[in-house]
């Protein structure tokens, strides 16, 4: 069976997806899965599994996929303002996967909301910093390599017709599992660390990324990693409580959020 997202029509008016972005902090629409069910039976050929069942393929080292396992999602990262880097993040409600592509302007070929689905077979799993990862056979130190653009013409197909809005789950920092990385996430009543008002989204003299703090009602934390090639590194932090919305990352036992457009952060007052 195949795994479902709930996708508006391309048809809607830019005035009812900007209310539904801006106007109101909008519900869950990925579905949780019942008890075990996010490791489902391992389907026929040509049939598509699931991120959740093509991930437990991975065995603790570069993994080949063998045999003919589809995945489709939605896509839930975008490259626009470069915030993301050559990686494409899928969610089809049981879990989500980054896909490792050597490609530039992504946006323009994978819509961000539309639905991707990827021919897994000869492909490799690999993890970086505990995530795990879909890519080419690894060479060097890294455990998957980038899809060439030969390959990404191979294995990946986009499916514009299914193409809109997407809402993300609305989570706690407290409640954060392994489960949830690589999803479509949300925080509500957040705001950045009181040291860090005033900085910038990222220091763009730094080589790696830069990690600011979010802190919830609870005074729980959550790092907000930005790229110092993201267009609004240079930017100053949003002030106030907000909504913040992303790709939850992990990294060496520590969450994070990455935002594909400074506007998934949506402050309600200054």
């Amino acid at each position: 069976m195949r795994p479902t997202l709930i996708f508006s029509m391309r048809g809607l008016s830019a005035l009812v997806v900007t209310a539904a972005l801006f106007s109101c902090r909008p519900a869950s629409v990925v579905p949780e899965p019942e008890p075990g069910s996010n490791i489902p039976t391992p389907p026929g050929k040509e049939e598509t599994t699931s991120i959740a069942f093509l991930k437990t393929l991975y065995n603790g080292a570069p993994t080949r996929v063998e045999g003919e396992y589809w995945i489709s999602g939605a896509v839930v990262s975008s490259d626009v303002q470069g915030n993301f880097h050559k990686t494409l993040v899928l969610d089809d409600g049981t879990g989500g996967i980054e896909v490792k592509l050597d490609m530039e302007r992504m946006f323009e070929r994978f819509l961000y909301h539309s639905r991707v689905s990827v021919r897994c077979n000869g492909l490799w799993l690999g993890s970086y910093g505990g995530t795990l990862q879909l890519g080419a056979e690894p060479w060097d130190d890294y455990q998957t390599e980038p899809l060439s653009p030969m390959q990404i013409a191979e294995h990946l197909f986009a499916d514009e017709a299914f193409y809109g809005e997407v809402l993300p789950r609305t989570l706690r920092f407290s409640g954060l599992s392994l489960r949830d990385v690589s999803t479509f996430v949300a925080f509500e009543n957040v705001r950045f660390a009181a040291e860090e008002r005033g900085m910038l989204w990222a220091d763009i003299e730094d080589e790696s990324a830069t990690d600011r703090h979010l802190v919830d009602a609870a005074g729980d934390t959550l790092l907000v990693r930005t790229s110092r090639f993201a267009d609004f590194a240079g930017w100053p932090l949003p002030e106030g409580e907000g909504y913040a919305r992303g790709v939850l990352g992990y990294f060496d036992g520590r969450y994070q959020l990455v935002l594909s457009h400074y506007r998934d952060f949506i402050t309600g007052k200054n």
